[in-house]
Parts: C-alpha cells; sequence; structure tokens
C-alpha cells in the first residue's frame, strides 16, 4: 500500500516538474521573442507582436520534445536501477542463504569427523591415515601395536613404510598407487610382516582404502596384530606337512599288501576275513586320498605349485571331465549330459588344473545326487568376457546354514546326502585355491531342497595366447 502511495506521489511530483519545466520555456522563449521584435522593429507593432508570438511557437517546442524524451529516459533508467536493486537484493537473500547453508554442512562435518575420530580412538584395531606415507593421523592403537608410547611419535615420523619389512615396500608403493589413480577405493586384506619401534618383529593384517580427510582424499590403514596367529598358522602346517609325509610313506605299502590280499594271491581267506580286509583296503584308500589332500592344499598355500597355462576349448575340456568321471558316474547310478554350447569358448588355463577343479565339482556333485539324477556339465560366456564353466545337480541343495563355511577347509556337509560317498573335506577348498591362483573365481547358486549348480569363471585368452605363442610358466 505504501510502495504504491510513494508510486503514486512520485509520478505527480514528475508531472509537476515537467510543467514547471514546459512554463519556463515558454516564459523565456516570449522573452526572447519580445525582445527581438524589438529589436527588429524598434517600436511596439501589430508585426512585432506576430513575431513575438511566433518566436516561442518556434523555439519552445524543440526544447519541450527534449525535456520529454530525457524524461523519459530518466524514468526508464530508474524502473531498470528499480529492477536492478530488486535482483541484487535477491541474490544477495540466495548468497546469505547458502552462506547459512554452508555454515551448517560444515558444522555437521565438524561434528561426524569429531564422532568418527573418537570411535578410532577407542577402537582396539590400529588406525593410520596417510598422504604418500607421511602420517596426518593415527589412534592408539596403532601406536601400542608399533611399540610406540604415544600417537604423536608416529606422527613425527616422515614415512610409516618403515613400519614394514623393506620386502614389501614395493608392493605396498603399488597398491597406494592404484588407490590414489581411483583403481580402485580399497584393497584386499594381506598379511604383511612389519617391525616394531624396537627391531622386534611382528605380522599385521592390513586393509587400505581412500577417504575424504580434511582437505582432501588421503588413505587410511587398517591394522590388527596377527602375530600369534600366523605363529599358530605356523606351527599347525608344519605338524600337518609332518604327519602327512609320515603317513605317506607307509600307506602304499599297506594298500598294497591288502590289494594282494583281497585278489587272492597272498592265499585264500575266509568270508570273514576277507570282509575285514576289504574294510581296511576301503579305508586305507580314504586315508591316502586324504593324505594326498591336505600335502596338495599345502603346495598350493606354500606357492609350490607350477602352473602351464595355455589356451583351452573349453568344449574339449568338457568332453575330457565326461570320460574321467565315467566310471565314478557308473558307480554312482548317476550320468553325466554334456550341454552342447552354442560356440566353442576358449580360456587361459593349465589344462591338468582345470581337469583337477572338473574333476572336484563333478565328483562333488554325483555323490550328492539321487541315484538316476543326470548331472550336467555345461560352459557359457560369463561376466566382463569372461568364461563360466558349470556343473549342475538335482541334488538337496545346500543348507543356508552351510553356505558361508562351505569353500572352508575340513567342511563336510550332512554325511547322510553323501549316499556313503565319502571325502575329506579338502575337495572344494582345493578347487577354489586353484581356481582363483589362475586369476579365477568360483560360486554356486542353491537352492535348499532344489539342486546345486557350481560355477567357475576363467579368464579367456589374449589374441597370442590364443594363437599358440609360447607363455611362460607361472610359480603360484
Amino acid at each position: 500500500m505504501f510502495d504504491l502511495f510513494d508510486a503514486f506521489r512520485g509520478r505527480i511530483s514528475t508531472r509537476r516538474a515537467i510543467v514547471a519545466s514546459i512554463t519556463q520555456i515558454c516564459l523565456l522563449s516570449g522573452v526572447v521573442g519580445y525582445l527581438v521584435a524589438g529589436a527588429l522593429f524598434g517600436e511596439w507593432s501589430p508585426r512585432a507582436a506576430i513575431v513575438a508570438l511566433l518566436i516561442p511557437l518556434v523555439v519552445a517546442p524543440p526544447f519541450i520534445i527534449s525535456r520529454f524524451r530525457l524524461t523519459d529516459q530518466l524514468r526508464r533508467g530508474q524502473r531498470e536501477l528499480e529492477e536492478r536493486s530488486r535482483e541484487l537484493a535477491g541474490m544477495r537473500d540466495q548468497l546469505s542463504e547458502q552462506l547459512r547453508q554452508l555454515r551448517r554442512a560444515e558444522e555437521q562435518r565438524q561434528i561426524g569427523q569429531a564422532r568418527y575420530l573418537a570411535v578410532l580412538d577407542g577402537a582396539i584395531q590400529g588406525a593410520c591415515v596417510h598422504r604418500s606415507f607421511r602420517p596426518i593421523y593415527c589412534n592408539a592403537a596403532f601406536a601400542r601395536m608399533f611399540g610406540f608410547g604415544a600417537p604423536a611419535e608416529v606422527l613425527a615420523l616422515d614415512s610409516i613404510l618403515g613400519l614394514f619389512a623393506p620386502e614389501v615396500h614395493e608392493a605396498m608403493r603399488a597398491e597406494d598407487e592404484a588407490l590414489k589413480a581411483a583403481v580402485r577405493i580399497s584393497s584386499q586384506v594381506r598379511e604383511r610382516p612389519a617391525l616394531r619401534r624396537d627391531g622386534s618383529a611382528l605380522w599385521v593384517e592390513t586393509l587400505a582404502s581412500v577417504i575424504e580427510w580434511d582437505d582432501g582424499p588421503a588413505i587410511r590403514i587398517s591394522a590388527i596384530d596377527v602375530t600369534e596367529r600366523h605363529a599358530l598358522d605356523d606351527l599347525k602346517n608344519e605338524f600337518i606337512s609332518v604327519v602327512s609325509h609320515e603317513l605317506r610313506t607307509p600307506l602304499p605299502s599297506i594298500k598294497g599288501s591288502l590289494d594282494l590280499v583281497t585278489s587272492g594271491m597272498a592265499g585264500s581267506t575266509s568270508p570273514q576275513v576277507g570282509n575285514l580286509v576289504g574294510i581296511a583296503r576301503a579305508n586305507s584308500e580314504r586315508l591316502l586320498r586324504l593324505v594326498n589332500d591336505i600335502l596338495d592344499f599345502e603346495r598350493i598355500e606354500s606357492d609350490g605349485v607350477l602352473f602351464h597355462p595355455r589356451a583351452l576349448s573349453t568344449l574339449e575340456c568338457l568332453q575330457q571331465a565326461v570320460r574321467e568321471n565315467a566310471g565314478f558316474a557308473e558307480t554312482a547310478g548317476c550320468p553325466l549330459e554334456l550341454i552342447q554350447p552354442d560356440t566353442d569358448l576358449w580360456v587361459f588355463a593349465d589344462p591338468d588344473r582345470l581337469q583337477q577343479v572338473l574333476t572336484n565339482l563333478v565328483s562333488n556333485a554325483l555323490k550328492f545326487s539321487p541315484k538316476g539324477q543326470v548331472v550336467h556339465l555345461s560352459v557359457v560366456p560369463g561376466a566382463s568376457g569372461r568364461v563360466r564353466f558349470q556343473v549342475s545337480d538335482r541334488g538337496p541343495g545346500i543348507a543356508p546354514e552351510f553356505r558361508s563355511r562351505i569353500f572352508r577347509k575340513f567342511s563336510r556337509f550332512d554325511a547322510a546326502n553323501a549316499r556313503g560317498f565319502q571325502g575329506s573335506g579338502l575337495g572344494l577348498s582345493i578347487t577354489k585355491a586353484l581356481v582363483e591362483k589362475q586369476g579365477g573365481s568360483i560360486g554356486f547358486h542353491s537352492r535348499h531342497g532344489g539342486g546345486t549348480t557350481f560355477f567357475v569363471d576363467l579368464p579367456p585368452p589374449s589374441p597370442h595366447q590364443r594363437h599358440g605363442l609360447p607363455v611362460s610358466p607361472q610359480s603360484v
């Protein structure tokens, strides 16, 4: 209301000013006309009066028009100025609101960071944040783990690389570069040898990841002291190795002797003795398989297996797997069926190790398939250009509570579902290790009571590998 009144009052003032200006111009031009007429005629006469009247009519209009134009331009300029003033006032309000939002966001960030630091400071897991290995934060657990009295002593270091054994420095630098280049946002969990402040050795399990810290990205290393666990694993592996080698030496001899007795070459035996010898022979075979599995797994874990990868036809691999497992399939009463692929896919793998993987999966499917049910083998294109082998059965499926530990060592499913076929509990663990050592992955789909499909994804060969160029063996 007051704005309208001010605008109306402004318009009246403007019009008054215009009328006053026109009046002044007319009076001035009249005076000029009177003076000019007097100067021309010397005395007052009708012609002087006409000249005195004509001069204002000639002189005044241009001044009046220019006055109106100037007034109109001033009025437009005033309106534009008012519009710009309103726009600037709106922008000022927007900037004020954005500044308030930024302050609130900064307050929330500081609160969040304070909470995050509070959690890290009180954690039993070590944590250190660094840029190019120069520490910018560490918690008390990390400092204690490496023998420092306080986090400030760690922060005084030029680099945390000195806290780890020299043989892992290059790998850690490569991992750091990959993280900074955004190749991935976190590394794999790794066990690494490290050094305490006093020079004593320890083993730590580390995980590096990219985080936002203060004014930019940084690398956070989470660390757990696994020295005791590592020592126990070494002791366990040494015990298993010694026991396995000590058992492996006499077992073939025992099995050979039992084979001779069973075949009758050592003389005739009574049915009761023959039955006992048969039980002993079956158990010796089972024990020999267990020892062989343990030794295989030990060799794989200790990087003692040589792989000779080359380009392989997946169809030929599956056909070989069907042939080699035909006898066991006949014993189990479950036929093997190869689903022919639309096109023959190629895979880059060690042929012997790939057959070991397929044999383990096929034998596992045969053990848990009801008699008469078909076990299917197939190959299909996988994700990211990989090749997927599949072995499917119609068994009871894998119980949900067992799925998380199915690839662990010595994990065995309900023996009642295995139809009398007993294993060591290492088959799937060995299979997983063999697949991962060749750059692949393994998994399964299962519905309890509706069968299981195990799948293995392996990389395809590159063009020069496909055409048979030599590839050096890989020690894994």
